[in-house]
């Protein structure tokens, strides 16, 4: 039984009262009589609050019984604030539904798209250890924050879940699809262990019927770009664009399949010692640094769903960027720059 859920009950009373209030025309009554509207409301908040407490000692009276056999600690005191707090929450969220619906019915569509996903987070209606697929997402984020030192740059991004058709029908099974994101090979491998220990153990813990299938879809190589080569493109760069819009970028743990180019792909082309040289490319335009500098936002990355690149101005800035670099490896005599017979 979790604490703040006989905090729900005020809000059911209250915002169906207010609703009639409304629709009776019974809060214009209320203003023109001598008791002040915030007394009116006060007194509601007192009833939810005594009636909250004493659901909340009769729930955990019978819970002690010994048929259930509950037993409290010594800090149950601390669930009073928690749960005058709860009532308070639910209260509001009553007064906020009953000021904008005007029917009864609309009252409890509202109230239902609330309070059925927080009694199902809450573990109300059913318990989380039968949702292992919830515990393996919360699970994952100590791959991060526990197992992966400060200087180590990894991510984890649960990027789809998928469970279930219908909303009363609990589903028998969940599919997770998530990046594992890495700077080195030996961090994304270790990584991508851990995500694999973690579904495992989550799975078992839950005693569900059946081990789940973890599938390893094929991965990219870190990008280690070789100091020499990328110092000239930095060069090259630097004279086409100007030192000013030539910046270093730090280690990152983008997914590129560049690397394949190099040393982790010689299975694939059958070449050794490939030097790699790699550079982001800006691609925000003016109108979209003003707009993030007026509204005190970063720029989005190249993944959210409004990354959009102004093709304007990017796609010239991408071509000349690539043709520097070809020209001060394969050519440099034509561009002034340093000439290599070496492979890049």
């Amino acid at each position: 039984m979790t604490p703040a859920w006989p905090g729900n009950e005020p809000h059911a009373p209250a915002r169906l009262l207010l609703m009639q209030w409304r629709r009776d025309d019974l809060l214009r009554l209320i203003r023109l009589t001598p008791t002040p509207l915030t007394t009116v409301l006060a007194s509601r908040y007192v009833l939810a609050l005594v009636v909250g407490v004493v659901q909340a000692a009769v729930f955990r009276g019978v819970a002690m019984l010994p048929l259930f056999g509950l037993e409290l600690d010594g800090r149950w005191p601390l669930v009073l604030p928690a749960l005058v707090l709860g009532i308070t929450a639910f209260l509001a969220i009553g007064v906020i539904v009953g000021t904008y619906a005007n029917t009864p019915e609309a009252v409890a569509a509202i109230a239902n798209y609330m309070m059925v996903p927080m009694a199902f987070l809450s573990g109300s209606f059913l318990p989380l250890d039968m949702m292992p697929s919830w515990h393996v997402v919360t699970r994952l984020q100590s791959v991060v924050a526990r197992e992966t030192a400060p200087a180590d740059q990894v991510a984890v991004t649960v990027g789809a879940f998928h469970a279930g058709e219908r909303a009363n029908v609990i589903p028998d099974r969940a599919e997770l699809a998530l990046t594992v994101r890495a700077v080195s090979g030996a961090s994304l491998e270790r990584a991508a262990r851990a995500v694999e220990r973690i579904v495992r153990a989550e799975c078992a813990a839950a005693d569900c019927p059946r081990k789940p299938d973890v599938v390893r879809v094929p991965s990219s190589p870190a990008v280690t770009p070789d100091p020499a080569v990328t110092e000239a493109v930095r060069g090259a760069h630097r004279a086409e664009f100007g030192a000013e819009r030539v910046a270093a970028w730090p280690a990152s743990p983008a997914t590129e399949d560049f690397g394949l180019f190099g040393e982790a792909g010689r299975e694939l082309h059958g070449a050794s010692g490939v030097g790699l040289g790699y550079w982001m490319l800006g691609t925000a335009g003016m109108a979209a640094w003003s707009r993030a500098r007026a509204q005190g936002s970063p720029l989005p990355s190249n993944h959210p769903p409004d990354f959009a690149p102004d093709a304007r101005t990017a796609l010239p800035a991408g071509v000349r960027a690539l043709t520097a670099a070809a020209l001060c490896r394969l050519g440099g005599a034509a561009r002034g720059g340093p000439a290599s017979d070496g492979r890049a």
